[in-house]
């Protein structure tokens, strides 16, 4: 995935029955925890779950990405964009 991995004590990992390896819902939640105090996915989370719903669009029939399947997101624009309480004439 071409992100750093976490070690076992980053993680805390201190249960035997893991056998040293944690399983994927602990590294997920614990990877929240250390790089956004919990409050969202860290990396591999949001890897997984960003492939997953693409996969998903991909296969739904009147989804975007079913449709245009070359389709490509634009890249970021460097300019603000324009004041959302200015009238638009």
């Amino acid at each position: 995935m071409r992100v750093p991995v976490l070690s076992n004590a980053a993680l805390e990992l201190s249960d035997p029955r893991w056998g040293g390896e944690a399983p994927l819902w602990f590294y997920i939640f614990k990877e929240a925890e250390l790089q956004h105090g919990g409050e969202q996915i860290g990396s591999v989370g949001g890897r997984i779950m960003a492939v997953t719903l693409v996969g998903l669009l991909q296969r739904v029939p009147n989804s975007y990405l079913y449709l245009e399947p070359s389709w490509k997101p634009a890249p970021r624009s460097r300019r603000r964009p324009a004041d959302s309480h200015s009238p638009t004439c």
